[in-house]
């Protein structure tokens, strides 16, 4: 299933492989199950952009992509395999819209302007998103989308399992917040916890987000700088990336190892097998792997019990899908391609793509 999404992939821009990790470890197998991850977008109206350094990179090429999404899907279906499209946070940009800092208590009507606004710029987007069924997270850039009616229970949705889980999916700015604690009131947190018998339920996310903001979003909302930027000045080193060739697709006949530029050593990686642990101590799940963005850089981490230092209880990786703002390079690239990332799982198998098209 993994070549016939690239078949799909390949007719719209170059592929590149950042990273592959497949380890039956993972526990989930399930082969009728396609997921695909989309990491931060950071969506703004047209007239904001024209402020930033850093908006969404290439919307025409997400678009075709997209509606390539949707072709795969219909082809996944004939073979009995469900595809589901999960949009990881910082999907429409609030900070960057709204400039000043809003109270819960009078922010509704500002951010419902604001989200109106970028709605309306980005209607095709937000439409084919929509068509998609597309599952979403919230980020700390649109956490405050839940004050919004329209959103509540619908198009930005909370999950958590009533059933035995085996990853967790969130935005991953709840793990620089956490550090080295990890509050009882923050073992449940885990936005779209997924697995083969796990039925969705909501939370109250005015009562969550009173503990995000005793961590400190509010305040890292005021100090911070994104109303200037939300890239760091560097592009991200992808590393030893692989372009996918479109005439041959099978990366298994040695283009790459089963294993490709895995991390040992990746932000949050420490933080969220931490998360995990507690979670699977508290509620007797099995949590193996996390997907996150947040950070805008691509990779794929994984701690394997082999006395690294980490307080991990075992194996678990981390799939960080990277993000469609800023640069990204690799090694013998001489230029930056625009970060244009999205992680996929499939039957024990977890791969990020980057892609890019002139």
């Amino acid at each position: 299933m993994h070549r016939k999404f690239l078949e799909y992939l390949t007719k719209i821009c170059d592929v590149y492989l950042v990273s592959r990790f497949m380890d039956e470890r993972l526990n989930y197998s399930a082969q009728n199950d396609f997921r695909i991850f989309i990491p931060d977008l950071h969506l703004i109206d047209d007239e904001r952009e024209k402020e930033y350094k850093y908006t969404t990179n290439n919307p025409g090429l997400f678009l075709d992509m997209l509606t390539e999404f949707l072709n795969f899907k219909e082809a996944a279906s004939a073979e009995s395999v469900n595809m589901t499209v999960y949009q990881l946070g910082d999907f429409l940009d609030l900070w960057r819209e709204i400039s000043v800092s809003l109270s819960p208590n009078t922010a509704t009507q500002k951010l419902c302007e604001g989200a109106q606004k970028i709605q309306e710029a980005k209607q095709a987007i937000i439409a084919k998103l929509r068509e998609l069924d597309t599952q979403f997270v919230f980020g700390n850039h649109d956490f405050d989308l839940f004050h919004i009616p329209d959103f509540v229970g619908t198009e930005l949705r909370y999950y958590f399992p009533f059933e035995k889980a085996s990853a967790f999916i969130l935005h991953g700015d709840v793990f620089s917040l956490l550090e080295k604690n990890m509050p009882v009131s923050l073992k449940n947190f885990g936005v779209n916890i997924f697995g083969p018998f796990v039925k969705p339920g909501t939370k109250d996310l005015g009562e969550f987000r009173k503990e995000v903001v005793k961590l400190g979003l509010e305040q890292a909302k005021q100090s911070n700088q994104f109303q200037n930027y939300i890239q760091l000045p560097t592009p991200a080193d992808l590393s030893n990336i692989i372009r996918i060739d479109p005439d041959k697709l099978d990366i298994d006949a040695g283009a790459a190892e089963d294993n490709f530029n895995i991390n040992t050593d990746l932000t949050y990686l420490k933080e969220a097998g931490e998360f995990a642990a507690a979670v699977n101590n508290e509620h007797g799940w099995d949590l193996r792997f996390g997907v996150i963005s947040h950070t805008h850089r691509a990779r794929i981490a994984v701690h394997d019990p082999s006395g690294d230092g980490h307080n991990m209880e075992g194996f678990f990786a981390l799939i960080d899908c990277g993000g469609w703002v800023g640069n990204c390079i690799a090694a013998g690239m001489e230029n930056p391609m625009p970060s244009a990332q999205i992680g996929v799982l499939y039957n024990n198998e977890a791969r990020i793509y980057q892609l890019f098209r002139q």
